[in-house]
């Protein structure tokens, strides 16, 4: 007859006495196991993080839209409503230049883009607004 105390209790070949983890009525997993699969899952979480960096986006259009729209570019969903464009939450990847070209192409040209960690300068938003949809403003030269 078995000691109820020692239950999860298990003799190993060559290893003496160990303390095993029950999970589940039966079902023993060594700890060395118990080690890799944590190490496997702590792997994991470090490589998915960057995906997991999300945050909201913001932009100032150049000339307020005549109504308010919603729509998705650069992976995320975009509220526009006069001169100001917001997203919720968006992958990081967005806030950067190829972001805001996405952007420009639906609603023209910004004078200000960014997430919460960064903004576009204003080399950048150069670039940016040489993909927006319609003519670029121009200046003219008086005497």
């Amino acid at each position: 007859m078995s000691n109820p105390a020692s239950a999860d209790r298990h003799i190993h070949k060559g290893r003496g006495l160990s303390l095993w983890p029950v999970l589940k009525k039966g079902l023993i997993i060594p700890m060395q196991q118990l080690t890799t699969i944590a190490g496997a899952l702590a792997l994991a979480l470090a490589f998915a993080a960057p995906a997991f960096a999300e945050g909201r986006l913001a932009a100032t259009l150049e000339a307020p839209q005549a109504s308010a729209s919603q729509f998705v570019s650069a992976h995320a969903v975009w509220n526009c409503a006069g001169t100001d464009c917001s997203t919720g939450y968006a992958p990081d990847d967005g806030a950067g230049l190829s972001g805001c070209e996405e952007l420009v192409k639906h609603v023209g040209r910004v004078t200000a883009f960014g997430g919460d960690h960064r903004q576009l300068d204003a080399k950048a938003l150069a670039k940016c607004n040489a993909v927006a949809k319609g003519p670029a403003a121009t200046a003219t030269a008086s005497r």
